[in-house]
């Protein structure tokens, strides 16, 4: 999904429609939502609760992480900016640096990276 409608509650209605095809096609067993620590409009907000609502409507956590959550987890000491982080992500994926790769993008694939591992790491302490 490239654009969205500029209109807020197509938008909102396109990202239902995007999230809610891509969960049933995938079944992921989590969805990891990167939040900003700073004030968010509106249309990030609507289409943040849309994303949780549908995730959990089909039965899949949702976990969300803060940008500071993210700056203390890829640096140390921690990092002090969002793209300190986004520098370390596409550091680990370098296929992220192309052109055609967004900050979303980024984001989205460093979230995933610390849930994934904050769960890996809960369920070895579980076991243990």
């Amino acid at each position: 999904m490239r654009h969205l409608p500029i209109e807020a509650s197509k938008a909102v209605d396109t990202v239902r429609q995007f999230v809610h095809k891509t969960l049933e096609r995938h079944a992921p067993e989590f969805v990891a939502i990167s939040c900003s620590t700073k004030n968010v409009g509106d249309r990030v907000r609507s289409s943040s609760d849309a994303i949780k609502e549908i995730a959990s409507s089909l039965g899949i956590p949702v976990v969300e992480v803060d940008d500071i959550t993210l700056m203390c987890a890829y640096g140390h000491p921690p990092l002090t900016r969002k793209e300190q982080v986004r520098r370390v992500g596409r550091t680990i994926w370098p296929t992220l640096s192309d052109t055609k790769s967004t900050k979303t993008a980024v984001d989205a694939a460093l979230a995933g990276l610390y849930v994934q591992t904050e769960r890996l790491f809960s369920f070895h302490e579980e076991v243990a």
